[in-house]
């Protein structure tokens, strides 16, 4: 993960050549570690079963017009009918409501005609259509496009339209009966339709529980003591909506980039809730975990594992002290060295060597790997150490560099594992999940630590009672 490593070491002769170490070099910054977001999703169902009766008590299902005659034709043609229908049938096709109502009717004609020297006007039955013959057939046939608005309600556009495939046409009167008909059910209709719009609007707002749902997510949740889980939403959406029967279901989709933290219980965020968007993000939930070796508690380590004296090529040598530290991804060790023979005289030296820090997912430990070493004066090494003892004292080191931290790894897995399997967010609100597996994303440097950076992965789904739907 890191590139283009130089190692470096700084060697200090003390007391008479001790002189300013100079910095070791790098070349690349450590590498930004991306965690992919993550998404939980509230199955909702909302049931439409309401619908049908709406429908039913604003279309009438008989239309009676056969009292007195209805004059057309500027006067000339007076017309009679009635018209039952079927029940509705309301079905909901993807984002669509559909409903259709089969139409029976007859009428009957007459003509105008003044009755001689009684001055008199009568209209005389000379036609029909339906009667002393099967009733005539229609059909009532409507869809609503269900939709989001942007204030978090569903909205709908609902629009009827009628069929007459036999119609009632009175070739003796030369007229059409039928749009009368027509125009009598299209004012039923019209109305209908708004009303169907206004309930659908009504009854199924979400704004409130989306806030709900935003407001909880933007709160510290605990896992355990001074252990806090903050999910940091982004984004909240909706799914686009499927229909099957007289149920549509969807889904308030929430994304975050959840954060294990230590310590006190972190603020809440005050975020608002975002502008409705309508897509889907998938399942799956990405926390980060993070395991953190602080510089001191490593330094102590690996002062009591490591040997004090090593004896290489007949020079006694003698570590002394050993500072554990990191710079811009690379980490860092000092190691105080007396040399107590081998040389015209006791001398003490400063080594800095330089790694790349490593973490096994399989041991759960935390290593070096390429450490080495350069000397601060060339001169001075040549002149005072063995090339050898550089190569076996690195090696000595390079295997008594390792630290256990998967432990803590696997202890905020299973603390988070457990509280995923039922963790209430807040009145009405719970999530449900499980965390599947672990997987390394590299090591950052605090300013005083190593950091094992581990995404814990799984699923997670929330459910959120709602009074107007059925959470599945």
């Amino acid at each position: 993960m890191f590139k283009g490593l130089l190692i470096s070491m700084l060697v200090q002769l003390s007391p008479s050549d001790r002189r300013e170490a100079a910095p070791p070099p790098f070349l690349d910054p450590p590498p930004v570690l991306q965690v992919p977001v993550s998404s939980l999703s509230v199955p909702i169902t909302l049931d439409l079963t309401a619908l049908p009766a709406l429908v039913e008590q604003e279309v009438p299902s008989s239309i009676n017009a056969m009292g007195a005659w209805t004059m057309v034709d500027n006067g000339r043609v007076g017309i009679k009918y009635k018209a039952s229908r079927s029940p509705f049938s309301l079905f909901v096709e993807e984002n669509s409501l559909k409903a259709r109502a089969q139409i029976e009717y007859e009428a009957t004609g007459c003509i105008r005609s003044k009755i001689p020297f009684l001055g008199i006007d009568v209209c005389s039955p000379v036609a029909s259509c339906g009667i002393h013959e099967p009733r005539r057939q229609a059909y009532v046939a409507g869809a609503a496009v269900l939709d989001w608005s942007p204030d978090w309600h569903l909205t709908s556009k609902t629009f009827f339209q009628t069929g007459f495939p036999n119609r009632c046409r009175v070739t003796f009167l030369n007229h059409d009966m039928t749009p009368h008909i027509d125009r009598a059910l299209s004012r039923y209709l019209t109305r209908a339709a708004e009303n169907l719009d206004a309930k659908v609007k009504e009854a199924t707002t979400m704004r409130s529980h989306a806030e709900k749902l935003w407001q909880a997510a933007s709160s510290p949740i605990a896992l355990q003591p001074s252990t806090w889980l903050q999910l940091s939403p982004k984004e909240i959406q909706v799914a686009p909506l499927r229909g099957n029967g007289l149920s549509v279901t969807t889904a308030v989709e929430l994304v975050f980039q959840p954060l294990i933290t230590l310590g006190p219980r972190p603020e809440a965020l005050s975020a608002p809730l975002p502008p409705l968007k309508v897509g889907t993000s998938g399942k799956g939930v990405h926390i980060t975990l993070e395991a953190k070796l602080a510089f001191e508690e490593a330094t102590r380590i690996i002062g009591a594992t490591l040997p004090r004296k090593i004896t290489f090529k007949g020079m006694e040598t003698e570590i002394r002290k050993v500072e554990v530290s990191g710079n811009k991804g690379h980490a860092l060790l000092k190691v105080s060295v007396h040399i107590a023979s081998g040389l015209p005289e006791p001398t003490d030296v400063t080594l800095t060597l330089n790694g790349k820090p490593r973490y096994d997912s399989q041991t759960g430990m935390l290593s070096f790997d390429e450490l080495d070493y350069l000397a601060e004066s060339q001169e001075t090494i040549v002149k005072h150490l063995d090339p050898f003892i550089h190569t076996a004292l690195r090696s000595e080191l390079q295997q008594q560099s390792s630290w256990q931290v998967g432990r803590q790894v696997d202890a905020y897995r299973q603390a988070l594992d457990s509280a995923l399997r039922d963790l209430k967010l807040s009145e009405g609100i719970t999530l449900r999940g499980q965390i599947k597996g672990l997987r390394p994303l590299g090591i950052v440097m605090a300013e005083d630590a190593f950091v094992v950076v581990v995404e814990a992965y799984g699923e997670v789904e929330a459910l959120l009672a709602l009074p107007f739907s059925r959470n599945e």
